[in-house]
Parts: structure tokens; sequence; C-alpha cells
């Protein structure tokens, strides 16, 4: 059993122990990453024209925003490859490093008077193996929980949609029912032959519209004229 340490050494160990752990984790998220980001890459790769359809709908395949993401993507899977024997260097002078501290500390201590506010040696850390383990599997409840969220975030955007859509009808069914008021209105207060005038001008117009001779714009344009030369 490891000796209680006094503040100053303690914290040097505890240091030193964190450092390892600090470079274990760096090693497990960039193993990590190249998975997923090689994932992406493999995916493109396999078939660049359904990749583009899937993630971005709106450009193919060779447009700025499927070919920058790629890009970035494979300049990620570079990254990660070179610094991933780095890593590894980093860990064995970590860990070389903890147990020089250790070492220091103990024969220190050793030679030490017992005195009292002293702090628990620190805990040692858990094998490397159990570490990764941990780590991907807090990463994978990460990413089920940003897919749940997402589905979530989708789900608030579909009803929001489905909100405003009825809305806009109910409001075009307005619309609607106070157009046919305005046309009831309109048509009782005709003689026959001004309601049969009305009918076949308007037969007229849609006549010229289906045959392309005039447009919507067109007739738009006819009637502000007309508006303008009776205001006038």
């Amino acid at each position: 059993m490891k000796p209680a340490l006094p503040k100053r050494l303690e914290s040097k160990v505890r240091t030193a122990l964190a450092k390892v752990r600090s470079v274990r984790d760096s090693i497990v998220h960039g193993e990590i990453k190249l998975s997923e980001e090689q994932a992406v890459v493999d995916d493109f790769d396999s078939d660049p024209v359904a990749f583009a359809a899937k993630n971005y709908p709106r450009h193919d395949v060779e447009s700025y925003p499927v070919q920058t993401h790629i890009s970035r993507k494979r300049e990620s899977v570079e990254y990660q490859r070179k610094r991933k024997p780095e890593r590894w260097i980093e860990l064995e002078e970590a860990e070389a490093n903890l147990a020089r501290i250790e070492a220091e500390v103990l024969a220190e201590v050793a030679s030490m008077r017992p005195s009292a506010g002293r702090l628990p040696y620190p805990s040692p850390l858990p094998p490397f193996e159990t570490q990764r383990q941990a780590k991907i599997s807090e990463h994978h409840a990460f990413r089920v929980q940003e897919k749940a969220d997402h589905a979530l975030y989708l789900a608030q955007v579909e009803r929001e949609s489905q909100e405003e859509e009825a809305e806009l009808q109910r409001q075009s069914d307005l619309e609607d029912e106070r157009y046919r008021e305005e046309r009831r209105i309109q048509l009782a207060s005709m003689t026959e032959d001004e309601r049969q005038a009305l009918f076949a001008q308007e037969r007229r117009v849609i006549e010229l519209l289906q045959s392309g001779k005039v447009t919507v714009h067109d007739i738009i344009a006819h009637l502000n004229k007309k508006n303008s030369e009776k205001d006038g």
C-alpha cells in the first residue's frame, strides 16, 4: 500500500497521472475520428453520385459543398493517420514521466518524518483497454443522443411546417369564401344580359391564357391600366 502524501507531492503525482489519462484519451479519440472520417470517404468513393444525393439533395457531386466536404474528410483522415504514431510516442513519454515522478515522490516521502495533513496516494489509472472501452461507450452514447436530438429537431420542423401549411390553407379557404360571396352579390346585382356578357368575357380570357396568346402578367397589366385610367 502506497503512503499518504503531503499536498505538494500528491499534486505532482496526480498531475502526472492526468497527463497519461489525457494522452490515452487523445489516442482513442483519434482512432474513433479516423474510423468515422474514413467511413465517410469510403461511402463517397463507392458511389459519389449516391453520396451527394443522400447528403446534399440540392447539389450534384461536383458542386462546391460536396467537394469541400469530402476534401476536408480526406484531410482529416490523413491528419489522424499522421498523428497516430506520434500519440503513441507521447504516451510512452507520459508513462515514463509518471514512473519517474512516482519514484522521486516515494523516495522523498520515505525520508520525511510523519506529519499531519497528508492526502491519500492518488488512485492508479485503470488498464488502458478498460479506459479505451469506457471512452468508446461514452462516444457511442453521445452519437445515439445526437441522432435522437436530430430526430426531435426534424419532428419539430415538420410539425411547424404542417401548422404553417394548415394556417395558409385556412386563410386560403377564407379568401375563397369571401370571393364566392362577393361573386354572388355581383351577379345578383346584374341583369341576365350583363351576366351572360361577363361569362363570355371570362371564357374568352381563359381561352387566351390556354392558347398562350396572353399571360397572367398581361392581364394584370391591363387591369392596372384600366384602374389607373379610371382613377385619373
